[in-house]
């Protein structure tokens, strides 16, 4: 699962430095290296985690050690939720790159990067939000 995540990050922060916009090679690339982190994801974090997890859980009921056993339900269950999230996230981002074609015209282009500002501009201003609103808890506690 280690080697797994570091491919995809790697190929992701690779992802983050092509000129979609501007270069259809580098669109297509993207779209490549999107399709590679979802199977990645969906082969690690599906097939590989969930028998293995659930397999350990009955072996050790099967042990009848209770107390390893109630301790990989719990860890079972939280690395479960996580890879479910990254489950969701890889799918969303297959579902907004793969259908999307190759902006044709420069006003495409420019509405294309100008939504891709606003949205990050926006996602900054929650962070920033929600930042401020654990400082102020976190002073009144």
């Amino acid at each position: 699962l280690l080697y797994a995540a570091s491919a995809c990050y790697l190929a992701g922060a690779y992802k983050f430095t092509l000129n979609v916009y501007e270069k259809r090679k580098d669109f297509v690339l993207y779209k490549i290296i999107v399709l590679f982190q979802l199977a990645v994801l969906l082969y690690t974090r599906v097939y590989l985690w969930f028998p293995a997890a659930f397999g350990l859980r009955a072996h050790m009921k099967e042990q009848n050690d209770t107390t390893f056993y109630y301790g990989a339900t719990v860890m079972v269950t939280i690395f479960s939720i996580f890879n479910l999230v990254l489950i969701v996230d890889g799918l969303g981002a297959a579902a907004k790159w793969l259908p999307r074609k190759f902006p044709k015209s420069k006003e495409e282009k420019g509405e294309t990067a100008a939504l891709e500002m606003l949205r990050a501009y926006e996602a900054k201003r929650k962070f920033r939000a929600g930042v401020k609103v654990v400082i102020a808890t976190t002073r009144l506690s």
